[in-house]
């Protein structure tokens, strides 16, 4: 004997099925990790440079604070675009200066694209430190528009591969050191 369920009792059910996929979906279940380094993600990344992309664009290490730390160096005009996907409420972090005894001046911009538009996040200029100055600028920048679960039927940002850009325009030139670059989750 076999009992078939009630059209309120179906009716019930589709309800807690759509609740369980909207939850999950809020909580981001099978999400990206909770932070992404873009060094060690600098293998996928697409480079472009002026001069051959292996030499303009590397990772390094930095000593800052007594405490070595992995760097991303870009040789203005240099280009890196980031495929990610990004975590909850995602927030680029890093450390920029330009290296002492490479040049007098370079403008570094940091944006995001989707394959239909680009919105540039960040426009700063970096001149060479006055002596005893700290030449490091801290960078800090919400990308929770681009991350996590909207009030939305149509726009899914957590399901989207962003293309992070990272440039360093010769303004007149340099090479501008990206200390330890990341996409953190804020808690």
């Amino acid at each position: 004997m076999t009992k078939t369920m009630t059209g309120s009792a179906l009716s019930t059910a589709v309800k807690v099925v759509l609740l369980l996929a909207i939850t999950c979906d809020a909580w981001r279940c099978g999400s990206p990790p909770a932070s992404i380094d873009l060094v060690a993600a600098l293998p996928t990344a697409e480079r472009r440079a002026l001069a051959p992309p292996d030499a303009a664009i590397h990772a390094t290490v930095v000593s800052r604070d007594r405490a070595d730390q992995p760097a991303l160096v870009t040789d203005a005009p240099a280009r890196v675009i980031f495929p990610v996907n990004m975590p909850a409420r995602a927030r680029f972090r890093t450390a920029v200066s330009l290296q002492s005894s490479a040049g007098t001046g370079v403008t570094i911009r940091m944006g995001i694209a989707d394959g239909r538009s680009y919105e540039e996040l960040l426009r700063l200029s970096l001149d060479p430190p006055a002596a005893g100055a700290d030449p490091w600028r801290t960078i800090d920048v919400d990308l929770g528009a681009y991350s996590g679960w909207q009030w939305s039927l149509f726009y899914r940002p957590s399901r989207i591969t962003w293309k992070l850009v990272l440039n360093a325009d010769a303004t007149p030139g340099g090479s501008v050191v990206w200390l330890r670059p990341t996409i953190d989750m804020l808690r």
